[in-house]
């Protein structure tokens, strides 16, 4: 198979994903499934006036602290995220927002996003919505978690409003240290997953993906400890060498004290396809001219796709189908994952030797299809794409690399292989022997 028509082949399973999944999955849809397509965003912002720690002012002041995904204002100073929300669109994903104490948490209104961002939110929530939103990242969502102060009315209720949650996945955010930090790949020991997705792209070797700096304007710090049910917490973009400012239940300042080496300006939460990331600022997302910093200075922007991509994605999976229909002979299909930006290797194992071979694929789920003969088709035989593979050489195998585009819309796509091997009066309708299906989903590398 020539890595041209690999490509080709890749591409129309990106043409073809969202339509598959919208008129094959969404009818189906349970209570347990998170966004079928991958690419609705919810963000949760403060409700009217209740902004402005430091800021003050009347209750429009208050409000335009709140970071609004619908204010396009490029005015000198501001806090909107209208740039966001288009560069967001612009890349695929459909992007609502919800004003807090209009909307319940719940885990059926969760489930129809793949990311809840938890942007200027600064309520005490219920321990039912809390519940909730445990059950949706449990169901296999994704959420961030961005802090600052001026998206309360006091210093701490940002950060208390984000560790109602947080708090059983070992994480906890501080409050606002008031500083302006830019956290570079050059300096030393500050980027310290830097192949991490977030930094560098599914391809984790920098290019056009790569993140080189980035800049926030008075940033809350994470504590990253042990997580707990089974999620684990890795710190990509260290703190040390900067100050945290310590929560204060009375909602004024805490007292400002070095970073250590469990303090994060960027983490992530994993388990399974469920994800969660701390971001240590809204600045780096405002509009053009924002306060601070904004979306088009450094690789801002660049990290924003990134890491929106990265929460949008599930990891690879693989499972072998069925059984090989030949003469006698343990004919076996094997693969790597499939992952983004990455060269998949199959191989081929137990053939006759010497014999002439095709890949079949198709978009979906294995689902067997009796031949005659007592074989089994794993492929789907109406969407069915046949490709020339290798012979096999002297011993019956043959190994055959491909490389997966770096496509980030493929993340979740679901398709099956299988090998036919030509054989004379091969059980397989008198023509050949068939390989085992593979059936698997396309992810980022984690």
């Amino acid at each position: 198979m020539s890595h041209a028509v690999w490509e080709a082949y890749c591409h129309r399973l990106f043409q073809i994903a969202t339509v598959v999944a919208i008129s094959t999955v969404l009818p189906r849809v349970v209570t347990a499934q998170v966004d079928p397509t991958g690419r609705a965003v919810l963000f949760l912002r403060g409700a009217a006036g209740s902004g402005g720690a430091r800021a003050g002012g009347d209750e429009a002041a208050r409000t335009a602290q709140l970071s609004d995904i619908n204010s396009s204002t490029e005015a000198a100073g501001n806090k909107a995220f209208g740039t966001l929300r288009t560069t967001l669109q612009n890349d695929g994903f459909a992007v609502e927002q919800w004003i807090e104490s209009k909307h319940e948490l719940t885990l059926v209104s969760l489930l129809r996003y793949r990311i809840v961002v938890f942007g200027s939110n600064n309520r005490v929530y219920s321990a039912r919505e809390v519940a909730a939103f445990h059950a949706y990242i449990d169901a296999g969502g994704s959420a961030l978690f961005i802090g600052d102060a001026d998206w309360g009315r006091t210093w701490e209720a940002a950060a208390a409003s984000d560790n109602q949650f947080l708090a059983r996945y070992g994480v906890s955010e501080y409050q606002d240290n008031d500083a302006t930090v830019i956290a570079e790949r050059k300096q030393p020991g500050r980027f310290a997953i830097a192949a991490h997705p977030v930094l560098s792209g599914p391809d984790g070797i920098g290019g056009t993906s790569d993140v080189g700096a980035f800049a926030g304007d008075g940033v809350s710090l994470f504590h990253v400890g042990p997580g707990s049910s089974g999620y684990q917490a890795r710190i990509i973009v260290s703190a040390v060498g900067l100050r945290k400012r310590l929560n204060r239940p009375s909602g004024n300042p805490g007292r400002l004290v070095a970073a250590d080496d469990d303090d994060a300006c960027v983490f992530v939460v994993e388990r399974g396809a469920s994800r969660i990331i701390g971001y240590h600022d809204r600045s780096t997302f405002f509009n053009k001219n924002g306060l601070g910093t904004d979306l088009t200075q450094l690789d801002n922007r660049r990290l924003a796709i990134n890491l929106f991509r990265f929460l949008a994605s599930v990891p690879a999976q693989i499972k072998s189908v069925g059984k090989s229909c030949t003469a006698n002979r343990p004919l076996r299909l094997e693969a790597t994952s499939p992952l983004i930006a990455t060269d998949q290797v199959y191989r081929l194992k137990g053939a006759r030797p010497n014999v002439p071979t095709v890949m079949l694929l198709s978009l979906g789920r294995a689902v067997a299809f009796p031949l005659p003969g007592g074989c089994a088709l794993y492929v789907h035989p109406f969407a069915m794409i046949t490709m020339i593979a290798p012979a096999t050489d002297s011993r019956g195998h043959w190994s055959l690399t491909v490389p997966f585009p770096n496509h980030h819309r493929l993340s979740g796509t679901t398709f099956t292989a299988q090998v036919l091997c030509f054989v004379g009066s091969g059980p397989a309708l008198g023509v050949g022997e068939l390989s085992n299906g593979l059936e698997m989903q396309v992810g980022f590398p984690r």
